[in-house]
């Protein structure tokens, strides 16, 4: 493979990690600030199915998305790596 295509597979690998590690990053504040309550700005201790859902359904997309970014990550970090070549050595038994 050409090194030139070693590296870019490389920085591409390394870039989608950070987006991965993103989408994880904006979980946390999601968490901190009430895990979606915040999104139809219900009081603190208000609890309906819509603050649930909402909840549920953000933190699906944002874990699936992390783990897709990470997915092609890991595919790309792969593809990076120079093939192993295989080598048959012909053994001569007695």
């Amino acid at each position: 493979m050409n090194r030139l295509k070693q590296i870019l597979f490389l920085a591409g690998s390394v870039c989608w990690l950070l987006f991965g590690a993103g989408f994880i990053l904006l979980l946390v504040p999601f968490f901190r600030d009430g895990a979606g309550m915040q999104l139809f700005g219900a009081s603190e201790f208000s609890v309906s199915p819509g603050t649930v859902l909402g909840g549920l359904v953000y933190l699906t997309g944002m874990v699936t998305a992390s783990l897709i970014c990470f997915a092609v990550s890991f595919y790309l970090f792969e593809r990076s790596r120079p093939a192993l070549e295989t080598h048959e050595k012909e053994i001569d038994l007695p």
